[in-house]
């Protein structure tokens, strides 16, 4: 009888450590990362107004002989008629942060390691083309790897509107929107 009683503890206790096993090896970290997918949406108000999505939302950091350079680039269309924004940095790839934003027209300006914006809006239908750069706000970096750039602004632009037919004026805007945006 003890050698029988011995024989079933055993099973139970294999039985156990089997189903156990099983639990860990089935577990894991959760879900995988989704692929990174470059995309932006902006939204643009003011003096010219228009929302705008697109999947050209990439980065690139550039050597030159003066001073390196990080480049976060949103565009729609391609050339000679391009919608979108350049955040230009003079620094390397930002970690994760809020950075405020500067007029990029004069990127060698830059206070170190923040941020230039410059934008460029093609006319459509009734609204006028616009190219301004930043004058206040902030950029926004939630994930930053060698992979994805991932996050989020909101600025105030000013610069020339250029209505259809009609003479350059000054003018101004609010850009809000997101990205994610991949290595080029």
């Amino acid at each position: 009888m003890k050698a029988m009683h011995f024989t079933r503890r055993t099973r139970a206790t294999e039985g156990f450590l089997l189903s156990v096993g099983l639990l860990l090896g089935g577990c894991d970290d959760g879900p995988a990362e989704p692929e990174p997918a470059p995309s932006f949406e902006i939204s643009v108000s003011g003096d010219v107004s228009r929302s705008l999505e697109g999947q050209q939302a990439y980065f690139e950091r550039t050597e030159t002989p003066a001073s390196p350079s990080w480049v976060l680039s949103l565009r729609l269309g391609s050339a000679p008629f391009v919608d979108g924004i350049d955040f230009l940095r003079a620094s390397k790839r930002p970690s994760v942060g809020t950075y405020a934003l500067y007029d990029a027209a004069l990127p060698d300006l830059l206070p170190p390691g923040e941020f230039g914006a410059f934008v460029v809006l093609q006319a459509t239908g009734s609204e006028p083309s616009f190219i301004g750069s930043a004058t206040s706000g902030t950029v926004t970096i939630t994930t930053s790897t060698s992979s994805v750039v991932r996050g989020n602004f909101e600025f105030e632009a000013a610069g020339n509107i250029f209505p259809a037919g009609g003479a350059a004026m000054s003018g101004g805007a609010t850009l809000t929107g997101s990205f994610e945006a991949i290595p080029d």
